[in-house]
């Protein structure tokens, strides 16, 4: 009976969350750096898997549009991933404990690689 409680618990939502990102740097391919003013946020609502761990589905917004991927946590580290595939673009996203932030975007029919160094910050609703 005990198991069972904990199985149910596990399986209820947290509340909604949003990371907001903001990245000063730019990087395409070997190109090099310039500095930039792109900002995105990432809306999601956690599943607990344990007190320091999650993982949920959430969509990116961006001046772009949107991109449905996961949302994880674990160790203090958030990461979001996306695929669009038919559309042929990948994105990742790190944020470490202190909030410093790396995104890579992949466009393989470019072929091109953007990163983006910044910040982000987590809010809870």
């Amino acid at each position: 009976m005990r198991l069972a409680v904990i199985v149910i618990g596990l399986a209820l939502p947290a509340s909604a969350d949003t990371l907001t990102c903001t990245f000063t740097q730019e990087c395409v391919d070997a190109d090099g750096c310039a500095e930039t003013t792109y900002e995105t946020q990432y809306d999601y609502t956690p599943t607990t898997v344990s007190p320091t761990e999650f993982l949920a589905r959430a969509t990116r917004e961006d001046v772009n549009g949107s991109a449905v991927g996961v949302m994880a946590k674990r160790d203090g580290f958030l990461r979001f991933t996306a695929g669009e595939f038919f559309e042929s673009t990948e994105e990742t996203l790190t944020v470490t404990p202190s909030g410093d932030a790396r995104l890579a975007v992949l466009l393989p029919d470019v072929p091109m690689l953007l990163s983006y160094i910044g910040t982000c910050q987590e809010a809870s609703s």
